[in-house]
């Protein structure tokens, strides 16, 4: 009975032993993992469907979208945004679209036969800093009486032209954000104002003093919120017809232009055909002394200055002169239509008591 005892025992402790080796040989070498094969992942990337040229706007149909495992820098994932663009350079087809290769700027707000045109403003002719770009205005010309060169013989102020849209003003223009731009901008310049003030308690602290110190903007700070202001504004651009240009810089170098702000819903416009053409400083060869139709062409007719005031001389081309004032009646004084006094008889009067006597009448 002990001998089988210990014989159990013994192969008990083989066993174990047995299963502790087995054990340390699978720890030794685990069983493999099994490899999963994950595809990397894709960004939606706007490419040309087709070859694009330069100078072209693009449209809905020459985008495409492709998945690309990486987005390039400037890169765009929606064609929406695309539309109406305009590539500076040749794009090949397949190739992604990138922000660089775009018309910025101004120039890719123009419509077509459109020209950006600078002018000088100020307070009064900027209806006092309100004007925003993308607003839309009407531009007034002021002409004053020029007796040395007898160009301009009447003061005058006039329509120049109807509905014209603002594309910059000041530092600001319709490329940006000018929601943004102008509350930092304003908010700025308050503070600067609030941090100016002296403060009424002297303060013990110097690091709070400090503090303050290095809160406060710096001179170059307030300089730049001053350029931004709208109201310190000297120059807006605007959008006009190529054939309008002559006269508005014309108008601009001989007066004074002043911009109306109007609704955006108001089509209202003057009419030009009402008023017949104006002439040109150039004679087409084949048209005889007809004004050019093109916009280009009548832009490279010109314009006089005589042409634009149309008061020197005869009436031309239909114009009805002015008529004459009527002169204004005078004034008729009281002193006139009243009856003139009867001159009093001379002499003297003695009062005594209750008489009275007059001599020497």
């Amino acid at each position: 009975m002990v001998n089988l005892t210990k014989a159990l025992a013994g192969l008990l402790v083989v066993a174990a032993v047995a299963l502790g080796v087995f054990a340390w040989m699978v720890a030794r070498h685990p069983a493999p993992v099994p490899i999963v094969h994950v595809a990397p992942p894709t960004y939606a990337v706007v490419v040309a469907s087709h070859p694009m040229r330069a100078g072209v706007p693009i449209a809905a149909s020459d985008l495409d979208v492709s998945r690309m495992p990486q987005s390039p820098a400037g890169g765009f994932s929606d064609t929406a945004s695309l539309v109406g663009r305009v590539p500076v350079v040749d794009i090949g087809a397949g190739q992604a679209i990138v922000e660089r290769a775009l018309l910025a700027g101004l120039a890719g707000r123009l419509e077509p036969g459109e020209r950006a045109v600078a002018i000088k403003v100020d307070e009064l002719a900027g209806v006092g800093g309100r004007v925003r770009p993308g607003d839309w205005v009407d531009v007034f010309m002021l002409l004053h009486r020029d007796d040395r060169s007898g160009e301009i013989t009447r003061t005058q102020a006039r329509l120049l032209l109807s509905k014209v849209r603002v594309l910059a003003y000041g530092r600001s223009d319709i490329t940006q954000d000018d929601a943004g731009a102008a509350a930092p901008a304003s908010g700025g310049a308050a503070r600067s104002r609030a941090d100016a003030q002296p403060s009424n308690t002297a303060d013990a602290n110097p690091t709070s003093a400090t503090s303050r110190a290095y809160a406060q903007p710096s001179n170059a700070s307030a300089a730049q919120n001053a350029a931004n202001d709208p109201a310190n504004a000297h120059t807006a651009v605007i959008a006009l017809r190529v054939e309008d240009v002559d006269a508005l810089a014309l108008a601009d170098s001989a007066g004074r232009l002043v911009l109306a702000l109007r609704n955006p819903g108001d089509e209202r416009v003057s009419d030009d055909a009402a008023f017949g053409p104006s002439g040109s400083v150039l004679t087409q060869v084949n048209g005889g002394a007809t004004p050019p139709r093109e916009p280009e062409n009548r832009a490279a007719a010109g314009l006089l200055l005589e042409q634009l005031v149309r008061d020197k001389g005869a009436p031309r081309n239909g114009d009805t002169p002015l008529p004459a004032l009527a002169p204004i009646p005078r004034a008729t004084r009281v002193s006139d239509t009243m009856a003139p006094a009867r001159p009093r008889d001379a002499g003297v009067e003695i009062i005594r008591g209750t008489h009275r006597d007059t001599t020497g009448g």
